[in-house]
């Protein structure tokens, strides 16, 4: 998906296999909670990461922007 648009199945993008198989190397190491002292496990952890909390918090957001909207903000 580009950025910008809206989060819809038509709009998926596949992931390489590289960026597949740092997906599920990052949630190993997750649920594990052991990653190893390496650079770029430490970067691909970051961006995936960054990736996942934004994720997690647009119910969150959306929540919030309702409520304001009904607070006539």
């Amino acid at each position: 998906m580009a950025k910008g648009e809206e989060p819809q199945r038509e709009n998926a993008v596949e992931l390489t296999e590289a960026n597949f198989a740092a997906y599920v190397h990052y949630l190993e190491c997750r649920a594990v909670g052991k990653f190893p002292n390496d650079p770029i496990v430490r970067r691909n952890a970051r961006i995936l990461r960054a990736i996942q909390d934004e994720a997690d918090a647009k119910p969150l957001n959306r929540l919030i922007a309702l409520v304001s909207l009904g607070n006539g903000r």
